[in-house]
């Protein structure tokens, strides 16, 4: 075992059963995936937190790895409702992965040469951005918004 840690590898390997489930259902129907997940990964699931519960007999509490798995297991109660619902993802990486480009764009606006400009370049990114996320065509919907503006007034 890695590293004298023998209890966190078989925990990696216990979730890597739950994404196995997931790649499965990936791109299936949530109601397809609201079928699959209570057959194979609720058990799976169930399984990882008994296990996790006595793990903590095992070792010594004041350890990093009693607190990682108190961690995880304050969050197993809050995790669950993803087996039941089949919109819900196993984790947030989808999220993080789509919000990182509003996150990076802002970021670069802070070296745009003027604090009003930057600030008005984050606000403007990250309204294209969530536009973008929602499937929304950020040119036409800042075109409607700007032809409803009070202030702006129609060429001429």
């Amino acid at each position: 075992m890695s590293q004298g840690f023998p209890i966190a590898e078989e925990a990696i390997g216990r979730i890597a059963q739950l994404y196995a489930v997931e790649k499965q259902a990936r791109g299936s129907p949530p109601d397809r995936r609201a079928e699959l997940r209570p057959a194979h990964a609720a058990p799976v699931f169930d399984d990882l937190e008994r296990w996790l519960v006595l793990q903590l007999t095992t070792i010594s509490g004041k350890s990093p790895l009693a607190a990682a798995i108190r961690y995880a297991l304050t969050r197993m109660e809050r995790l669950r409702p993803y087996l039941d619902h089949g919109i819900h993802e196993l984790d947030n990486n989808a999220t993080e992965r789509g919000m990182r480009a509003i996150a990076l764009g802002r970021k670069n606006c802070h070296f745009v040469g003027s604090e009003a400009v930057g600030k008005a370049a984050e606000i403007s990114y990250t309204l294209i951005e969530t536009a973008k996320l929602n499937s929304v065509d950020p040119h036409a919907w800042r075109a409607d918004t700007l032809a409803a503006s009070p202030t702006t007034k129609s060429p001429s």
